[in-house]
């Protein structure tokens, strides 16, 4: 499933927006135990943060995001992005090579390769061929 980030920014006085904090949580929670494997959370700074999470298609993660609290009470302006992943731990490309043979296993999250432009270095030009294939 390809990944999303919503990055957020607060909109009402921390007071109101505390008060939709434990919504927020358990919204939370309900997406990793549905297998999004989400995360959250917020700047250092006051005023705005983040969720990770995976899902089928931008329109589900459109829909997923509309179930969000923070966002049915208008607590944040957001922008939702497809994030396409490019470069990774090995371990998590062992991992999901791993169970990819394996089906008896539980999946790993699958991490898209979505390098559509070519990557500039001061070696010159590359172009992304996926997590099996080198950098060339």
């Amino acid at each position: 499933m390809p990944w999303f980030v919503k990055i957020e920014e607060g909109i009402v006085d921390k007071q109101t927006f505390d008060q939709y904090v434990p919504a927020h949580v358990a919204f939370v929670k309900d997406l990793i135990t549905q297998g999004h494997h989400a995360k959250t959370g917020h700047w250092s700074q006051q005023g705005g943060g983040m969720l990770l999470f995976q899902a089928d298609s931008m329109d589900h993660a459109k829909l997923i995001i509309s179930q969000d609290p923070l966002v049915l009470n208008h607590c944040v302006n957001y922008k939702l992005y497809e994030w396409c992943i490019v470069v990774q731990e090995e371990a998590e490309l062992q991992k999901s090579s791993q169970n990819a043979e394996d089906p008896e296993s539980t999946p790993a999250p699958s991490i898209p390769y979505c390098c559509y432009l070519p990557v500039l270095t001061k070696f010159g030009r590359r172009s992304c061929m996926g997590p099996s294939q080198p950098l060339q």
